[in-house]
């Protein structure tokens, strides 16, 4: 399967965190064999900070810890959106549901040691066993 990643310009997090959930659901559907009766969920979520000259686009992974603290940094002490898409579709039937959510959050400010500690943390996370938290995913935001 090729991804096609679709494009967000500020304003669409809803519909892009929707398009996302729908490649998801697509790719698995297409590839893996489930049951007859199955119930298929997918999900993307990203983070939107209004009025940003630095991130004026939805927040993706981060590809560095540098990247990561300049994400923190930037969301340290302010309000953001976190916006979550999902498609559920019913294998049996063939009926599918594809809706978003957003929540505001409001960081408290952090300091320059806790965003490096939280650096440190993301590092830390990285595991064989697990795929890295810092690594972009098929359906990636730039």
């Amino acid at each position: 399967m090729t991804w096609r990643t679709p494009s967000c310009e500020t304003g669409c997090p809803g519909a892009y965190v929707e398009a996302l959930a729908r490649l998801k659901n697509d790719a698995v559907f297409s590839s893996v064999v489930l049951p007859e009766d199955a119930v298929l969920v997918s999900a993307d979520t990203v983070v939107v900070l209004p009025d940003s000259e630095d991130f004026p686009h939805p927040l993706g992974k981060p590809k560095s810890v540098e990247a990561a603290e300049a994400m923190i940094r930037a969301l340290s002490g302010r309000r953001h959106e976190v916006v979550t898409g999902v498609m559920i579709r019913d294998t049996a039937s063939g009926e599918s549901v594809v809706f978003h959510e957003g929540t505001e959050v409001e960081f408290r400010p952090l300091s320059e040691a806790e965003i490096r500690e939280t650096s440190r943390d993301v590092e830390m996370c990285r595991d064989v066993r697990y795929r890295d938290p810092l690594e972009r995913v098929p359906a990636d935001v730039d």
